[in-house]
């Protein structure tokens, strides 16, 4: 933002100059002159300030981050002046505001009439020009960390809303807030010498706030008697926090308590049990002291592990006086309890190159701490968990699990039900697969129901049937598309196939359903495409996601069959061969081009010649497959896997 604000700055002083220079020139000329130019400076002017105003949107700009009482105020008086128009500007506060510090903020931003207009907790709006706080009860109705959303709505005067989104972490209530952890912000309640049953906040162990444990800091809480049972665990930590002054507590005991967030640091007090156990404690070296009074030794430390575990040892070394095969010796490894994502490090699973078991970091996950893990949401934190949860229908969202109950997050990024998508204002019902059915050189009676005929017999015959209510059918019954004579395909003219169906897809685009459909039919009327020498052509594609062409009479059959080559599958009766030594699982290929001839090629085809097969039209090679009206068990599982995205919810 201070690059764009000075950027602004320079551009408004640069323009104040041109100005300034124009006037000067504007006294020296004649009074007709003088107008003209006057007039053409003041355009340019408001020009200038209009494109500014276009330019830095605030709302926009600021959406997502932490503000200052000054970005505040200046959000505040942007949203005021409808410059915001429909957008919500969702900000993390870095200040608190009693209902003082709002009358003052009114006063002195002018954003509302009076105090009088302030009013708290209304959940609709009062249309009055007003303020209305949706925040907290008592004197501070908006506190610091808190992520709050600003907007204008209402009506005939539109009145600015601050509704608190999220309530991050309070240190000055009487609870003790668990986020205050990842804010580094010690809240005093929840280091009282009581367990409230939540990780340890190095924010308060942290004595001289250089974000590790080290001597000062065990000199400062042993002096203050502080123990923090919260902070003297066998759990691990995410940023490997722990009380000193516990383990000094009990250093002269055993109490089965070794805190794995000790390992390898030296304060200066010997733990008990981490001596005997797995942990190395440094401090355990086996010389009587204040800090190690059993005088233990702790020969864990002088042991190579070869563990993930945020310890390497000095003993991991090979003979060559290079680290051994431990992790934690030669980079960043996933399972040592702290989230690097200096490495790429965040909460998502292994598979999706997360790191969950260290991230937030100690074997916490997300939503032990009410979060959930979305690393692409605006508001995440540094190991990807976001408190931006629960939302409801419409929200913005950028994972699913940030929805409310059975919502996932659409294609839109706003939370919808299943198998719907957000169309602006309300979620809709999504189909997934759309045949688009175009007549072809004349008007089909019926040619709606016969559309939906078509696309019903494809549904059927392929996996498809597992979600029916997904599959629709257009079929455009006003308009006809004018292509080629088709007596010219028969008469091997490919360039007239080539040229029907581009026009097909012409036709599609420029009646308005370009990105809408997935596969497009032209159904001509009739019995046939054409016909020579006594056979006939019945329709006809060049193959995977091609336009296909129907005749009228056999579209359930055909258009299914060319349907079928759209999606990768070959003709079993001709155009191919068998190819048993190729390495093709089907053991059957095809030419590139296809063709009607019996020699395998260079194309693998997913699907053989089969009996009872719809690929078998024309058995023309004498190869083991006969007609069928069903896709047979190569050619059915092939198109499984290339449909079975479309049942997908």
């Amino acid at each position: 933002m201070e690059v764009q604000t000075r950027n602004i700055i320079a551009l408004v002083l640069l323009t104040l100059i041109i100005i300034a220079v124009a006037i000067t020139l504007i006294i020296n000329m004649g009074t007709q002159m003088k107008n003209q130019a006057a007039i053409k400076v003041r355009d340019i002017f408001r020009d200038f300030f209009s494109s500014i105003k276009s330019l830095n949107n605030i709302c926009e700009a600021y959406n997502g981050k932490d503000v200052s009482i000054q970005d505040f105020q200046m959000i505040l008086q942007e949203v005021s002046l409808g410059r915001c128009e429909d957008m919500h500007a969702n900000v993390s506060m870095s200040f608190s505001l009693s209902k003082d510090d709002i009358k003052k903020l009114v006063k002195e931003t002018g954003i509302i009439s009076d105090e009088k207009s302030i009013f708290y907790n209304f959940s609709e709006p009062i249309g009055t020009g007003g303020l209305i706080i949706q925040g907290g009860s008592g004197e501070y109705p908006l506190k610091m960390y808190d992520v709050v959303d600003i907007w204008r709505e209402g009506y005939p005067d539109p009145d600015i809303f601050i509704k608190v989104a999220l309530r991050v972490c309070d240190p000055t209530d009487e609870i003790c807030d668990v986020m205050c952890i990842f804010k580094k912000v010690c809240d005093p309640v929840c280091d009282d010498g009581k367990s409230h049953n939540t990780h340890c906040n190095i924010a308060c162990i942290d004595t001289n706030k250089n974000n590790k444990i080290d001597l000062e800091d065990v000199e400062n809480r042993i002096k203050n008697k502080k123990c923090n049972p919260d902070c003297y665990s066998n759990r691990g930590n995410p940023f490997r926090a722990y009380d000193p002054a516990c383990i000094w507590k009990y250093r002269d005991q055993y109490d089965n308590i070794c805190d794995p967030n000790t390992i390898g640091i030296v304060d200066g007090i010997c733990d008990p049990d981490c001596a005997k156990g797995n942990i190395c404690d440094p401090d355990c070296n086996g010389i009587v002291s204040e800090g190690n009074p059993l005088g233990l030794e702790n020969k864990k430390c002088f042991i190579c592990d070869k563990e993930c575990n945020g310890w390497c040892s000095p003993a991991c070394e090979d003979e060559f006086g290079y680290p051994d095969i431990d992790e934690d010796c030669v980079g960043e490894c996933c399972g040592n309890g702290i989230c690097n994502t200096t490495v790429g490090e965040n909460c998502l699973p292994e598979e999706e190159f997360g790191c969950p078991q260290d991230c937030p970091g100690g074997g916490t996950f997300c939503e032990d701490i009410d979060m959930v893990c979305c690393p692409t949401d605006e508001r995440t934190d540094f190991s990807g968990c976001t408190l931006n949860k629960d939302l409801e229908v419409g929200e913005s969202c950028s994972c699913s699990n940030q929805c409310d109950n059975d919502l996932i997050c659409d294609d839109s990024n706003h939370c919808c039900p299943q198998g719907e998508t957000w169309n602006g204002t309300a979620c809709e019902f999504k189909y997934t697969f759309t045949i688009l059915f175009i007549q072809l050189n004349g008007q089909i009676s019926n040619f709606k129901q016969m559309g939906e005929n078509g696309k019903n017999t494809w549904v059927q015959l392929t996996s498809l049937k597992n979600c029916p209510d997904r599959i629709r059918s257009i079929a455009v019954d006003d308009k006809v598309c004018n292509v080629p004579n088709q007596n010219l395909i028969c008469a091997g003219s490919n360039a007239a196939a080539d040229e029907t169906l581009n026009k097909l897809v012409d036709c599609a685009n420029d009646w308005g359903y370009d990105g809408q459909y997935s596969r497009v039919v032209g159904v001509l009327p009739g019995s046939y495409v054409c016909a020579a020498g006594g056979g006939a052509i019945m329709g006809y594609t060049m193959g995977y996601g091609s336009p296909m062409v129907s005749a009228e009479s056999s579209i359930l059959s055909t258009t299914s069959h060319e349907m079928g080559h759209t999606f990768g599958l070959c003709d079993e009766g001709y155009g191919g061969g068998y190819c048993p030594n190729s390495g093709c699982p089907s053991g059957y290929c095809s030419p590139p081009e296809g063709g009607m001839g019996c020699s395998p090629g260079s194309e693998c085809c997913p699907n053989k010649p089969e009996r009872n097969s719809l690929m078998c039209t024309a058995n023309m090679c004498g190869v083991d497959c006969s007609e069928g009206s069903t896709f047979a068990p190569s050619s059915y599982a092939h198109l499984e896997k290339e449909l079975n995205k479309y049942c997908v919810k």
